[in-house]
């Protein structure tokens, strides 16, 4: 599997995008409908874009809530 790395600068709270980028509910709002499901090896989130490409998963390998700078 490739490792996709991606830098994008966004002009918003970081509460806000870390809540848009690290929940389902959050990816669903402005990417696809996502799913969560917490397994042994951690939680995945995965989402449908069509028929050619079936359910792409994500491994969430870590997760760092809002710190103070």
């Amino acid at each position: 599997m490739a490792t996709l790395y991606h830098q994008v600068w966004i002009d918003a709270p970081v509460a806000k995008v870390y809540e848009a980028l690290a929940t389902a509910e959050g990816l669903g709002n402005w990417w696809a409908p996502h799913t969560s499901t917490q397994t042994g090896a951690g939680l995945v989130l995965a989402h449908s874009p069509g028929e050619q490409h079936g359910d792409v998963k994500m491994k969430v390998l870590d997760t760092v809530p809002r710190q103070a700078r």
